[in-house]
């Protein structure tokens, strides 16, 4: 479901030069909120919540 928009999250921090702990530090949540999210753990559902604070953070649509 998300595939797309952490492609365009993923493409955004290489090009802004942000890592996860950046990003977490932006958005708020803890740097292992962010890990699981940006993981290919297919038994682990997705939070709307974090990915609305990254795209408000990235600037990208989800």
């Amino acid at each position: 479901m998300y595939d797309n928009f952490m492609a365009d999250c993923k493409r955004e921090m290489y090009v802004r030069k942000l890592s996860n702990g950046d990003l977490a530090k932006m958005t708020g949540y803890k740097k292992s909120t962010i890990n699981a999210f940006f993981c290919d753990k297919a038994d682990r559902e997705k939070s709307r919540n974090v990915a609305e604070a990254i795209a408000a953070v990235l600037q990208v649509e989800i």
